[in-house]
């Protein structure tokens, strides 16, 4: 059966005019680098380029966490970056899930991240013009060491 399978493609490719061995060829699985990768970009969150070239995309953002804090309303946990002015680059968790964020990582979260450094993954938005990944789990923040 298989033979009859080989001999028709050759057949087809024979009547089609082309080459035997680039029937076989274009039913093979492309290679790997011509397929789309399935991993995130990794960026630096001083970044102005890599950041804007990824609004809209998930992407890893590593940084150094100058600032954490909760907003004066209490609904808004801000995570702003050393270096990341110009890029405009910050973070928010809403009060929503800061729950599983202090069962994760400590109920004082200001204190647990200020000044860590850290890889966020999410898809890179903007608010009011600044690019930012909004945090709902906590597994899209690692502390690196």
């Amino acid at each position: 059966m298989c033979q009859i399978a080989v001999l028709s493609c050759l057949l087809v490719g024979l009547v089609a005019g082309v080459p035997a061995a680039r029937t076989v060829a274009s039913q093979s699985t492309p290679s790997p680098s011509s397929q789309p990768s399935s991993r995130p970009a990794k960026i630096d969150a001083a970044d102005v380029i890599g950041i804007r070239a990824h609004i809209g995309k998930t992407a890893v953002v590593t940084g150094k966490i100058s600032s954490a804090k909760l907003s004066s309303t209490g609904k808004v946990f801000r995570i702003e970056f050393k270096d990341a002015k110009e890029s405009g680059f910050n973070s928010v968790i809403f009060e929503r899930n800061l729950k599983s964020f202090r069962d994760a990582l400590g109920s004082d979260l200001s204190a647990g991240l200020t000044d860590k450094t850290v890889e966020l993954t999410g898809t890179i938005d903007e608010y009011r013009g600044n690019p930012q990944i909004i945090l709902t789990r906590p597994d899209q923040l690692r502390i690196l060491p």
